[in-house]
């Protein structure tokens, strides 16, 4: 009786076990879910503006699933050189921080007309000179710079013919032919030639020629700069970045302020006409008057003068 217990309860203990094993065996075996695979979308930094030129260290690669990731810019490994693709296009609408961006999202310069226009600040107007090797220093402007537009002009070809019933313009006192004015200061340079945006390295020391400079401008600034084409040359000078608009009172920059030979010169001139006229001689009564013509290029002046 004794040795059938010990049977039946080993025949127990070996069932128990198998039917353990058979638990734990089965639990292993079961499939494991897996998880889906990811890609990585192209997603900005931080918040882009509508019409922002996209730069240097304004995308990044963020993990996705793998089944959405087509509707956006992705890509299975963080290819950083791909990145570097989109540098200079242009955001059509704003794009928030860390949002996956589709390819429609985003112009590019090279294919897309009215660009310009997507940068222009409500109100403002694009306006293109023309510009060369001697204009300032448009070789290194790029855009996003800041510049003044200097015009300069003739002013003596300008003047009227002067006649006996004229007297000289008090403006020929300082000015002998041409004179320099700012006529704008800190417009905001939007294109370099068809370019919106130019990768420009600590390295580059060198200017790039260029043949146009678009500036944002207003209505009245743009209607400035129209006519002031027809009157003289204009020329763009660079502004430092740390510079802050200012508001000048009108100033002029004379010839005669540029050339001291050319003042001196002025300044004799304007002795010896003074003299001839004897306006440093005391005048008396038996002293005759007499009218004499002074040609200066294309005027005529009439001076009286005392004789003696």
């Amino acid at each position: 009786m004794r040795i059938f217990l010990i049977i039946l309860l080993v025949c127990s203990t070996l069932g128990l076990s198998g039917a353990g094993f058979l638990l734990l065996n089965n639990r292993n075996s079961a499939p494991k879910v897996k998880e889906p695979p990811k890609s990585f979308v192209m997603v900005p930094q931080n918040d882009l503006p509508k019409g922002h030129t996209i730069g240097p260290g304004d995308l990044a690669w963020m993990e996705w699933p793998n089944a959405s990731a087509a509707n956006f810019i992705s890509s299975r490994i963080k290819d950083e050189s791909f990145l570097l693709k989109f540098n200079g296009r242009v955001t059509l609408s704003e794009i928030s921080s860390k949002t996956p961006i589709q390819e429609r999202y985003l112009i590019s310069a090279d294919k897309t007309g009215g660009l310009v226009s997507l940068l222009l600040q409500p109100g403002k107007r694009a306006y293109t000179i023309s510009v060369n090797i001697d204009s300032g220093g448009s070789g290194f402007i790029v855009p996003g710079d800041y510049v003044d537009i200097i015009l300069t002009q003739n002013l003596r070809d300008k003047l009227p013919r002067s006649n006996s019933n004229s007297a000289p313009s008090k403006l020929t006192d300082k000015i002998l032919n041409a004179a320099a004015e700012t006529l704008l200061n800190n417009v905001k340079v939007i294109a370099v030639g068809s370019k919106t945006y130019v990768a420009r390295s600590s390295s580059d020391t060198e200017a790039t020629p260029v043949d146009t400079i678009t500036l944002e401008v207003s209505q009245e600034e743009s209607e400035k700069l129209a006519l002031a084409k027809t009157l003289g040359s204009l020329s763009i000078v660079l502004r430092s970045l740390m510079d802050k608009p200012e508001d000048k009172e009108f100033n002029f920059v004379a010839d005669t302020n540029v050339s001291r030979a050319l003042d001196k010169v002025t300044e004799e001139l304007q002795k010896n006409i003074d003299e001839a006229s004897g306006s440093n001689s005391p005048t008396s009564g038996s002293s005759k008057k007499k009218t004499i013509k002074i040609y200066s290029g294309r005027n005529v002046f009439e001076k009286n003068i005392s004789l003696r």
